[in-house]
């Protein structure tokens, strides 16, 4: 599980950096706003120019200066409406670019898959006191319920602001305060559940080590001249076992 995790990781990371944040269109776009500027600060150098040069008089500067302004304003206004335009084309579920989509979610699914596992590893922790164990495990709870908080935050607020789904603000409220509950009691009680099979599983092997090492031994059922190399399959047995559990 944790090796699926760290790939995904990995492999989300390097689609991240591979995705430009902003389109085609968009880049070229914001390539004609320095195009702006520098027509209006041409013309208004020139218009500068020609008043020292006393082409024309002071109220004729003015009122081109004026002239060159409000044409620059203009346009201005329609360069940010198509910018805006552009950038809600290439939105994704309330993000700006689908390279901030995998980022603002991936980074806080993976920081709550993280908390999920430090939660587990406390679960089944050995503690030597019970506040020890208290403490621990309010800790990781703590850990899930905020990584699980933003989680949602991100599905939600940003789902719900690009309009398709008009959730009301206690809605939204109420989704934030129960799913990270959700989230901390269904893993609590997974966890809990394997733990269970687990230690089932433990027992069983440790019962059917004391049949093969001790009791069989013990009660004669290996002959003497037999007993290295029982003793023998019985280590190569613990080896490949060990090996299998450790994995």
């Amino acid at each position: 599980m944790i090796v699926v995790v760290v790939s995904i990781s990995i492999t989300a990371t390097i689609i991240h950096n591979s995705i430009q944040k902003d389109s085609i269109e968009l880049k070229n776009h914001k390539k004609t706003f320095p195009i702006l500027l520098d027509d209006r600060d041409t013309k208004l150098e020139n218009s500068v120019i020609d008043l020292k040069n006393n082409k024309i008089n002071i109220l004729e500067y003015i009122s081109i200066r004026k002239s060159i302004l409000n044409e620059y304003s203009n346009k201005h206004k329609n360069y940010v409406s198509r910018k805006r335009e552009i950038m809600e084309n290439q939105s994704y579920l309330g993000y700006s670019s689908y390279k901030n989509f995998l980022l603002g979610i991936g980074i806080r699914f993976f920081t709550l898959i993280v908390s999920l596992f430090y939660f587990s590893s406390k679960i089944k922790q050995y503690y030597e006191s019970k506040n020890q164990k208290i403490f621990y495990l309010i800790i990781s709870s703590s850990f899930v319920l905020t990584s699980g908080y933003w989680f949602t935050w991100s599905l939600i607020y940003k789902v719900n602001s690009i309009g398709e789904y008009d959730f009301e603000q206690w809605h939204q409220n109420v989704l934030l305060i129960v799913s990270p509950i959700l989230i901390l009691a269904s893993s609590y009680f997974l966890f809990k559940h394997y733990q269970t099979i687990e230690e089932r599983l433990k027992k069983v092997i440790s019962t059917l080590f004391d049949q093969i090492l001790y009791v069989i031994p013990e009660n004669g059922f290996v002959k003497d001249e037999k007993e290295n190399d029982y003793t023998k399959l019985n280590t190569k047995v613990i080896i490949e076992v060990g090996k299998e559990i450790n994995k």
